[in-house]
């Protein structure tokens, strides 16, 4: 599992002066923090969800009074795969990840309170780009090889709670920490044979760890037989990066923005039901402490349709259909603002249900992305996986 956040500003002037071949996993993924992860499982993906506002999926660290819908002890864990493919300079460059950016935990007590726990993805950044270019030595010169990487990630690890006011009112609350680590290397490559064995390779680099406070408030309010509204409030406190394994250099802080998320689901049909949510954070006094870095206030709207009404493998089954579209938190300040925009679709199966109760269920998203930029552009297409297993 590679998840990441970076706090080496110096390699990453470097990287946007360096025009050359990328990996691995975005080359949006270096802007600083590198890509927010996407939240939620693969219900949500295929929805466009903004991760809010959803029934049926309550262990998510930002819907967190959504847990009291799920009536049963669970454990639920997401993967994700993603391909895809960017365009720089006239250069393409393909790319490669997998993941698993959640887990989660639910114990419900007397249908009235709910204990969760959960560890999910923030900031994923893993990259690496590679550069060829001549080099003066002596009187001649040299053909020389630069490569950037970075490997690594920020995660949250949270437990909260979620209580039943009313029945058709309930509040939730969950706390953390951010854990994490990221490996950022500089390393050249003598190519050219005259200076074989009198220049040798060389890689320089150094290792952080992360840390810091994370908290989320939440509400639901449902209104039977036409729908639920929710809404959240995520405080994301500062992010510390320590150096550690003899790097040099004192450690980072930085703040993490406050996160508003308001979404809602339509009962249609008694088998159909449409979604859709909003996501604000602003990332700019995050970046003031950036040199080269413009922050964005990152919007995110996103929705889809949900039928239930047949049967896959003879299971009961859900076909999904949404659509999500933002900014994303980063970009270098002589850059516009880099947008993302997502076409998705899933299919979810009950595998095991008694007397009416789901035991198992099996959700499957795919996205089909792409990131715009004067610089770069990027095609995506992700293929996420969840499995919720609960204890009657």
């Amino acid at each position: 599992m590679r998840r990441s956040a970076t706090a080496g500003a110096g390699l990453l002037a470097l990287l946007f002066a360096v025009p050359g071949e990328g990996a691995a996993q975005s080359l949006f993924s270096g802007y600083i923090f590198g890509s927010p992860m996407e939240i939620g499982d693969a219900r949500q993906v295929a929805l466009g969800s903004v991760g809010i506002g959803l029934g049926g999926t309550p262990i998510s660290p930002y819907d967190p009074a959504a847990g009291v819908d799920l009536l049963l002890p669970s454990v639920a864990f997401t993967g994700q795969s993603t391909w895809g493919s960017a365009q720089e300079g006239g250069g393409n460059t393909d790319f490669s990840a997998s993941r698993f950016p959640s887990i989660g935990l639910i114990y419900p007590i007397q249908n009235v309170v709910s204990v969760t726990a959960s560890f999910t993805g923030v900031l994923d950044q893993n990259w690496e780009v590679a550069e060829e270019r001549t080099l003066s030595v002596g009187e001649g010169g040299t053909q020389v090889t630069d490569r950037f990487a970075s490997d690594g990630g920020v995660s949250s690890l949270r437990f909260g709670l979620a209580r039943r006011i009313t029945p058709n009112l309930s509040v939730g609350i969950n706390a953390g920490t951010y854990l994490g680590e990221v490996t950022r290397r500089f390393a050249r490559s003598f190519d050219s044979l005259p200076v074989e064995g009198e220049l040798p390779d060389f890689q320089v680099g150094g290792n952080w760890d992360y840390g810091g406070a994370v908290a989320t408030a939440g509400s639901v309010l449902a209104f039977p037989g036409v729908g639920r509204l929710a809404g959240s409030v995520t405080w994301g406190g500062e992010l510390r990066a320590s150096p550690t394994g003899g790097t040099d250099g004192a450690g980072v802080t930085l703040d993490m923005p406050w996160e508003y998320r308001v979404g809602g689901t339509a009962i249609l049909s008694q088998a159909l039901f449409l979604n859709a949510g909003v996501h604000l954070a602003d990332y700019g006094s995050t970046a003031e402490a950036l040199d080269g870095i413009a922050g964005a206030s990152m919007f995110r709207v996103g929705g889809g349709i949900e039928w239930t009404g047949f049967s896959f493998l003879g299971k009961s089954s859900a076909l999904r259909l949404g659509y999500r579209r933002g900014e994303m938190p980063f970009r270098p300040e002589t850059e516009t603002d880099i947008v993302e925009s997502v076409i998705s679709g899933g299919l979810g199966i009950n595998l095991l249900e008694v007397q009416g109760a789901v035991l198992a269920e099996s959700d499957v998203g795919v996205e089909w992305g792409s990131r715009d930029s004067s610089l770069f552009t990027e095609d995506f297409f992700r293929l996420s996986f969840s499995l919720r297993m609960s204890i009657r």
